[in-house]
Order: structure tokens, then sequence, then C-alpha cells
């Protein structure tokens, strides 16, 4: 009997591959029946900066493999929402990889600014806090199982900063004849936020009826309460042989008057990491000479 040794050699090669192929099938399925997707939490959310202005929060996202195989993670999304109402959404591509049986964290920075909050919930311009809650999705790439996006969330609460408010309360003449004149102006500052803070340094410049009437900087410092307001006296002194008559007349004249009141002060507050912040004003509207 004569033996074809290429059709046996070929039949001993496809017994091989079968084989090889039945292996690697049936390792694919266990392999995808024992693989487990990864889990994501939020470990750590904190302020990271704040001022009259806006505030930083960061959150830490750990994502734990529990498989002896490497994944990647190919992006992650977010929706930020405030007062139960989406404020901030956003998208980014991280390509991380994340060694078998390892954890790895995943830092997610958020800024919000304070004047959109404010023109977007009419309502939390009243509060002192408001509740947030984080809502974000991670795409990871895992071998044999493809594409898995995991949800997580994170809810708590940020403070709400609004700038203090400055207005003129009132303008008295002290004294007055052709040659000088003392004024006292009150001035309002009032703290509308549910922290205590410190005003140094105001620069100011008033005017009445177009007319520069004084000008300085203040050297003591003020506290406020939170929610609470105080009265800041200026005393003025004017000399109308330097000034000229305009200003006399105007003093003598009218009680209500134009005015404009400008210029900046320095602010710190009581909380942690607050940035100080140097903050303008300026107001104008009339207002009543007494005498």
């Amino acid at each position: 009997m004569i033996f074809n040794k290429n059709k046996t050699g070929n039949s001993l090669t496809f017994v091989i591959i079968a084989l090889l192929l039945s292996c690697s099938t049936f390792k694919t399925l266990m392999n995808r029946s024992s693989l487990k997707n990864p889990e994501v939490k939020v470990s750590n959310a904190r302020i990271t900066g704040i001022s009259f202005q806006d505030v930083d929060l960061q959150f830490d996202l750990d994502i734990s493999n529990p498989n002896s195989l490497g994944i990647k993670l190919e992006s992650f999304d977010y929706d930020f929402l405030l007062d139960e109402s989406s404020f901030v959404k956003g998208e980014q591509d991280k390509g991380l990889e994340i060694a078998a049986n390892n954890v790895s964290t995943v830092q997610l920075p958020v800024t919000l600014g304070f004047r959109e909050i404010y023109n977007s919930y009419k309502g939390l311009t009243s509060k002192d806090s408001t509740k947030y809650q984080l809502n974000a999705g991670l795409a990871f790439n895992i071998p044999i199982l493809g594409a898995v996006r995991i949800p997580v969330s994170k809810s708590g609460y940020i403070p709400l900063v609004k700038i203090p408010k400055i207005s003129v309360s009132g303008l008295r003449v002290e004294k007055l004849n052709f040659t000088g004149a003392d004024l006292l102006l009150n001035v309002k500052v009032g703290n509308p936020n549910a922290f205590s803070m410190m005003l140094e340094n105001m620069n100011y410049q008033f005017h009445l009826n177009g007319n520069s009437i004084a000008s300085g900087i203040t050297s003591k410092g003020m506290t406020l309460n939170k929610k609470g307001e105080t009265i800041l006296e200026l005393p003025i002194s004017l000399n109308f042989l330097e000034m000229g008559q305009t200003v006399f007349h105007i003093l003598n004249g009218e009680t209500e008057l134009n005015y404009n009141f400008k210029g900046d002060f320095d602010a710190d507050t009581s909380i942690p990491m607050f940035d100080n912040a140097n903050l303008p004003f300026d107001k104008s509207g009339k207002i009543m000479l007494s005498k």
C-alpha cells in the first residue's frame, strides 16, 4: 500500500490547527466569563479654591481593576447639577492604562462662576449654600468584553459667595461758610454672606453734581460680621479758596444732589483657601443734603 505523504501531512496539520482553535475558543469563553467590569467610586470631593468670583472643586475618581488583564480608560463624561438642574457638562479623552489588579485615580476639576450661577438660578441669590450632584460616566476598553461605560455619582453642598454691598446713606453739613465747609459722608457697608470678613484700604472718590468733592484712602480696617452691616463715617474738609465758589453754591443751594461714589477696597474672609480680593465699586444716584 502506498501512502500519499502530502495528504497525510495536510490532515495532521488540520487536526493540530483545529485543536489549537478549540483550546483558544475554550479559553476565550472561560476568560469572558471570569472578566469583571472595573469598579469606580468618588473617593474624595473637596474645594480647592474659592473667591468672590468662583469656586474650584476637585473630585477624585478611584478606578479598581479586578482582572488579571490590564484595561484602558478611553474617556469620561460628566454632568454637574445645581438645585437639581444641569449647570455644566463636559467630556474628556484620558487614555489612561489601569494595570491588572490595580487601582488608579482620575482627578476631575470643576470651576463654577457665581455670576453665572445667580443668572441661571434666581432663587439662589438669597441662599448661603446649594446642593450639587455630579453624574459621571467612564468609558473603558476591556479585552474580550469590548467597550464598557461605568456610571458614578456624588452629591454634596457648596457655599454661595456674594460681594459686599456699598451704598451712600447720608451727607451732612457740619460747618459752612464762605471760605470752607466740613461735611460728614456716611457709607453703608453690608455683608450678605454667612461668614465674617475684613475690609481694608478703601480708596474712594466722591463727586457732587459732577464736581470732585473728596478723595482718599481709609487707614482703619473694618470687620463685618456675617449677615451684618455697618456705617463708615468719612469726614470731608473743603477749602473754597482752593476749590472755587462753585462747590459753596452747591452746598448752600439745593438739598437734593446728584452724587457719584467710586473706588475699591481690599477684602479678606474667615473661610480657608479664600483668595484675598480687591473689589471695585461705583455708585451713583441722588442724595439729600442735611444741614
